[in-house]
């Protein structure tokens, strides 16, 4: 009798975990939503892309990149989620905010030929946030660790990571330096955010890197430097390559200052290299290209060079490229949420928007009591109610043999 028992619990159990569908529980518990539409590359179906969003705090109009969540974040910059045509959550990383808007990387599983749309979830207190520079990059550090990750670096000399940062330098008359584990091939995209904080440092990236201990550019090492940061009263290189000597490919223009954050990029592509230096506001300040090709793979490089010398790096990462980017296409206006994903269709050209796009809230803020029971939600309360009933008739079954199994006796 007691192995009968034992069966039926593992049937009922068995039967309920099938039925009931499986929480997300980062798509739970959202005021609001936004639709958005994104349209897909000419160079074909894209994976593991990633988009940057800006997103802003307060109110204004919706329009590409850039989206207002009108004061309903209130657990700002943390309860902001995306998720995919099939509200599936997608990785993110936040690489900078502040009180009114944060600039928000989005990690996209699939974009076709013909487009894709996301979901922007957001209003939900409390919440611990989702960002991580893995879950949206290729790869990546943002230093928010007490030290390098090793997966991430193989080694280094005269560094140290605090607050967020790694700080490069020292007072000995050397290179300082850290160089990554794992090795890349053009094409992609490498970003970083850094400084020079002491007169006297020059501060430099240095992609396709190789050398005989994997230290730094020059000596037995080679390489592309891309944005030589140098506080030096000559400015720096915007993109030079080492093969044994120095080559320059723009006469060194900028006099970087001390203290001040700039923004770098470079995209390393099957027919050359262009790099570019912005400020800390985007403002593009310079850049340059060659089609020299001869050392397009290899390991990522950071270093400052001398004595008495020290930079300090926010991030640095790498994200796919492909030519013909994906472009940010209609938002549609906000939704309220009732725990569960009811999201109207974005605004095309030519198409009518529904009364909630047009700014046509339901009948309150907090909607009728049957507003946001769709389908999921109803298979969801299906599924329950016939657990139950499953779970009374073996209830039943069982006492029935109980009372004959006591009645024989």
């Amino acid at each position: 009798m007691r192995v009968k028992v034992q069966i039926a619990f593992i049937i009922i159990l068995a039967f309920a975990l099938s039925v009931i569908p499986a929480a997300r529980a980062s798509i739970t518990d959202y005021s609001y939503v936004k639709q958005h539409s994104i349209t897909g590359s000419s160079d074909g179906p894209l994976t593991d892309y990633s988009l940057k969003f800006i997103v802003h705090r307060g109110s204004g109009n919706d329009n590409g990149q850039d989206v207002y969540l009108n004061e309903s974040s209130v657990s700002w910059p943390n309860d902001i989620r995306f998720a995919d045509q099939n509200k599936n959550p997608l990785g993110n990383w936040i690489e900078s905010s502040n009180d009114s808007e944060a600039i928000v990387w989005v990690r996209m599983d699939d974009i076709p030929v013909s487009g894709t749309t996301v979901y922007l979830y957001y209003g939900k207190a409390g919440d611990p946030g989702s960002s991580s520079i893995d879950d949206a990059m290729l790869w990546g550090d943002d230093f928010s660790g007490r030290s390098p990750e090793i997966d991430k670096w193989q080694t280094g000399v005269d560094y140290y990571v605090g607050n967020g940062l790694i700080s490069i330098g020292g007072m000995e008359p050397r290179p300082h330096y850290i160089v990554s584990t794992q090795s890349f091939s053009a094409p992609y995209i490498l970003e970083y955010r850094g400084a020079v904080t002491e007169e006297g440092t020059n501060m430099q990236l240095a992609v396709g890197f190789h050398g005989s201990d994997y230290g730094y550019i020059g000596e037995e090492s080679y390489g592309y430097v891309a944005n030589d940061l140098d506080a030096h009263n000559f400015g720096g290189d915007v993109l030079a390559k080492y093969n044994g000597t120095w080559i320059n490919f723009q006469n060194p223009v900028y006099i970087h200052k001390t203290n001040t954050y700039y923004r770098g990029e470079v995209v390393t592509r099957a027919d050359g290299i262009k790099a570019y230096l912005y400020d800390d506001k985007g403002t593009l300040l310079r850049n340059t290209s060659t089609d020299d090709v001869s050392r397009m793979d290899g390991y990522i490089n950071l270093q400052s060079y001398g004595s008495n010398t020290m930079s300090v790096w926010d991030y640095v990462f790498i994200r796919k490229y492909t030519q013909d980017e994906p472009v940010h296409g209609n938002w549609s206006n906000e939704a309220i949420l009732n725990n569960s994903v009811t999201i109207r269709p974005a605004v095309t050209s030519g198409s009518s928007p529904s009364p909630v796009e047009q700014g046509k809230e339901p009948s309150s803020r907090a909607g009728s009591p049957f507003r946001g029971f769709d389908i999921t939600t109803m298979i969801c309360v299906a599924g329950l109610i016939l657990i139950v009933l499953v779970a009374l008739i073996l209830a039943a079954v069982l006492i029935l043999m109980i009372i004959k199994t006591v009645m024989k006796r």
